[in-house]
């Protein structure tokens, strides 16, 4: 959560950081600060008059043969000046002396003794006798400096290891608070190891910048970069740390905002689980609706959570940031076109109860166990073991058969039909398919089956056979084994499963009409030779 915050922060200052817009600038000298300059001259801003009367106060330091005698206040034409070995080093304008609240005669005595002992410090301190002291303060901060790391380090170490043993130990432990301990031990193990990394980070943060800085001030060659490297961090964090005092007060509100939507959302998630658990029941609604329900509205509990907060976010306000969402939203509206179809039929399936998990459904050509079911796609798996997957567009616009719903209401209705000539009585036809269907495991014998004569052909009748069964995920195997037992079944009969093609004469050909129709005396015709 800490690493989250400080990005957020940092997000902030630079996305509100503007121009400093610095009214007091201050002049430093070695690391010390001389004095500070609160108002410009015609248009040079304070920063620009503090950098250049540091230079000057540099090199006057530089020059030793300048004595801190020869530095004192003039005036010229009216303006209080303070010079040096013939350089002007500062002028105390009236806006100076009102932005100080003192006289201006004070306030150049008081800018005369800064800038005497700033250049006495600073020759003081550049002397080459102490060199040697100088390489050696150096590296004792360095070497200060690493000991701290490798401190940090070996502490860190040692814990761990002390962490790692006891989770050990309490593996091998017959506690009964075993698993309350571990989990405790394995949460602090973590901890530690990410206040190591926080710490490793904010020491190198520390210590890395103070070191470079007070090596490079130690030499005269190298300490005009040392403020310049100070000055390349320090107006940027001023900076982002200004843009984010300025935005603290939007921070607020999206953090109390969020925490906001995210207990709404949290709240919706419960009250739909218990609506889910039968814990709450709410009149005309289906169990099954809570899960896409509750999805649903966190949804839109999160979009409207995003329209509020938008005009607070960094740069929220600004006509870029506004073009380039313009511009986002363009592309996802041209690009998710299908996508949205998908969505807005995966809705429609939920609150229609077309289907559900497990159910043995026909979609178009594709039969099988519905396996899953998003937003987006439907996944069968067929009796030949595939997934398919059929956008929840296509399921929308095609006829849907719910072979599992057909048994709650009352048995799914199996049929099968054959064609049998018509010198079969229909009644031993009826009686065979029922005995087939009778005999078929996963057929149900009440209702009993029914046998439907659909048409009459111009060379054989067509019969279907009607079977109930409750076991609609083994549809094939009960097809495959009542085709079987008809074969039996018209075996066992003496009639042949055929549809026959009849080429009679009427004279010397026996009559088609079943048997038991037929006179007692019956005789087939012979044939009539007549003379032409």
């Amino acid at each position: 959560m800490l690493r989250y915050l400080l990005v957020a922060s940092l997000v902030c200052g630079l996305s509100f950081a503007q121009e400093p817009g610095i009214r007091t600038a201050t002049v430093e000298v070695g690391g010390r600060t001389v004095l500070e300059v609160r108002a410009g001259i015609g248009s040079i801003p304070p920063q620009t008059r503090a950098a250049a009367i540091r230079n000057r106060i540099i090199a006057i330091a530089r020059d030793t043969s300048i004595p801190l005698t020869e530095i004192r206040i003039d005036t010229f034409e009216g303006v209080v000046v303070i010079t040096g070995g013939g350089f002007t080093i500062t002028a105390i304008s009236q806006e100076d002396a009102q932005a100080a609240q003192l006289p201006r005669e004070r306030l150049a005595a008081q800018h005369l003794d800064a800038i005497r002992t700033a250049i006495a410090e600073y020759r003081e301190n550049h002397v080459r006798a102490k060199l040697p002291v100088r390489i050696g303060q150096i590296a004792l901060f360095w070497v200060i400096a690493a000991a701290l790391l490798w401190l940090l380090g070996w502490l860190h170490r040692r814990l761990q290891v002390r962490l790692t043993a006891w989770r050990e130990s309490l593996k091998q432990s017959a506690d009964e608070q075993k698993v309350l301990k571990l989990m405790t031990a394995t949460k602090l193990r973590g901890v530690t190891q990410s206040a190591y990394r926080v710490a490793l980070a904010a020491a190198f943060l520390i210590f890395l910048p103070a070191a470079v800085t007070f090596t490079l001030r130690q030499f005269a060659a190298t300490e005009e970069l040392a403020d310049t490297w100070i000055d390349s961090v320090r107006i940027p964090l001023v900076a982002m740390l200004d843009g984010f005092v300025d935005y603290f007060p939007n921070l607020l509100f999206l953090v109390i905002w969020i925490a906001v939507i995210v207990m709404l959302v949290r709240l919706n998630r419960v009250f739909w689980r218990w609506v889910a658990l039968g814990a709450v029941i709410l009149p005309g609604f289906h169990k099954e609706w809570a899960d896409p329900t509750g999805k649903i509205l966190a949804f839109l509990l999160v979009a409207f959570g995003l329209v509020v907060a938008f005009p607070y976010l960094p740069g929220g306000q600004s006509p870029a940031f506004q073009g380039v969402s313009i511009f986002i939203g363009v592309l996802v509206s041209l690009g998710s076109g299908s996508a949205m179809g998908n969505i807005v039929s995966g809705i429609i399936l939920t609150y229609t109860r077309a289907f559900q998990i497990g159910d043995r459904i026909k979609v178009a050509d594709h039969i099988g166990d519905v396996i899953e079911r998003s937003l987006l796609v439907t996944r069968l798996r067929t009796i030949k073991n595939e997934d398919v997957v059929i956008p929840n567009s296509t399921v929308v616009n095609s006829a849907i058969v719910n072979y599992t719903e057909a048994v709650k209401a009352g048995g799914l209705i199996l049929n099968t039909r054959i064609t049998i000539g018509y010198d079969a009585p229909w009644q031993t036809v009826h009686k065979l398919m029922i005995d087939a269907a009778l005999r078929t495991a996963g057929i149900l014998p009440t209702p009993e089956p029914f046998v439907f004569q659909i048409a009459l052909n111009d060379y054989n009748v067509a019969y279907e056979i009607n079977a109930y069964t409750d076991r609609p995920a083994e549809m094939a195997d009960i097809y495959s084994e009542l085709h079987q037992h008809i074969q039996d079944t018209f075996n066992e009969g003496g009639v042949e499963i055929l549809s026959p093609v009849f080429n009679a004469v009427r004279d010397g050909s026996h009559t088609t009409i079943p048997g038991s129709y037929l006179p007692a005396d019956y005789k087939k015709p012979g044939f009539r030779v007549e003379p032409s």
